[in-house]
């Protein structure tokens, strides 16, 4: 018997051929007597006769000894099949976000990273999304996405593989955006000197948190995206000339690896210079001078 089928018969109640009892005690003869003179029946155990509700009981080895001593001892002696089953329904919590998806988001990101780039693999959990950032350009056009796999670092790959912790190589896309749908979540890649898995969280009272997020943005002034952040910091040296990241940190309430990350693509692209070393390093606007 399968418990969800013990759960309909205990919703039936008590009957010609149910009986419940909280435990095993001294009537639990009586009842198996009653059923041997008729045409048999099901004792449950661990059951409030009363309510029907179920409280569970530990059957023991000398419980099912003294049910079988009963049963012999009877005239004429027969046998009694003894079941005990295992509470399947139990509360399952359910994730916010599919716990699969996010794993293999993580793995991605390592094992697809450019070892050459001196940044961090970043999880970002913020009230409305969790992103998963590495740095690295795909090695192919981003149409490409999830039908195309170029391996950046084909023993690593083939190391994770052979460890089981991914399905097979070149599948993480495609399997992210399955669970994804499964479990009714957007989940959006974004590409450029970083690669982004980002997904969008399901939050109760989303018009509540909404509202809130955008007060603390209106407080900000700006809305924290990497392009604003980046405008920021080139208005912020205009004015000032120099800027550290801490600046940047504290008025955008970002970590401090999202805000290198934001003044490493300002050096890149030949608009700002790194001054200083040590504890002591500031930004400034790079020169005409400069780049030539």
């Amino acid at each position: 018997m399968e418990y969800p089928e013990l759960l309909d018969i205990i919703k039936t109640g008590e009957g010609y051929t149910i009986e419940f009892e909280e435990s095993i005690n001294s009537s639990i003869g009586k009842d198996i007597c009653a059923f041997a003179n008729s045409s048999g029946g099901k004792l449950i155990i661990g059951v409030e006769d009363k309510t029907n509700k179920v409280i569970g009981y530990h059957l023991t080895n000398s419980d099912r000894s003294k049910v079988q001593d009963i049963a012999r001892n009877m005239n004429p002696p027969f046998t009694v099949q003894i079941e005990q089953l295992k509470n399947e329904l139990k509360h399952k919590t359910k994730l916010e976000l599919p716990k699969e998806a996010l794993r293999e988001a993580i793995i991605n990101a390592m094992i697809h990273r450019d070892y050459n780039i001196n940044s961090s693999v970043q999880i970002n959990i913020s009230p409305d999304k969790v992103e998963i950032i590495n740095p690295g350009r795909l090695l192919f056009p981003k149409e490409e996405l999830g039908k195309r796999s170029v391996l950046r670092n084909p023993i690593l790959v083939d190391l994770i593989h052979r460890l089981g912790l991914v399905e097979k190589a070149g599948s993480g896309i495609k399997r992210m955006q399955k669970l994804a749908k499964e479990d009714n979540v957007t989940v959006v890649f974004k590409t450029g000197m970083f690669f982004e898995v980002i997904f969008h969280r399901k939050i109760e009272n989303r018009a509540e948190n909404r509202s809130k997020t955008e007060a603390n943005r209106m407080e900000l002034g700006h809305k924290s995206d990497t392009k604003t952040r980046q405008r920021w910091i080139l208005d912020r040296l205009k004015q000032k000339g120099t800027i550290k990241s801490v600046e940047i940190i504290n008025r955008f309430h970002i970590v401090k690896d999202t805000a290198s990350r934001d003044l490493k693509y300002l050096i890149e692209e030949d608009k700002i210079v790194r001054k200083g070393g040590g504890n002591n390093v500031w930004y400034e606007l790079k020169s005409e001078e400069e780049k030539l």
